[in-house]
């Protein structure tokens, strides 16, 4: 099987020196969005279980 290495556009052969907004977008990008994306399903997931459990509490009384 032959693989290929994903090459990304920061990765690439760039003709001239790779502007400094650009760059902190791609420095910073994926550990802003993984804590992103885990303090979201965090919240949700706590959100739901408290109403799972209220709603459970409810049943019983």
């Amino acid at each position: 099987m032959l693989v290929r290495p994903i090459r990304w556009a920061h990765q690439g052969a760039s003709k001239g020196p790779m502007s400094p907004h650009r760059l902190m977008y791609v420095k910073w990008g994926k550990p802003v969005g993984k804590s992103l994306l885990l303090s979201v399903g965090t919240f949700y997931s706590l959100y739901y279980l408290r109403e799972y459990l209220a709603t459970d509490e409810n049943k019983k009384n």
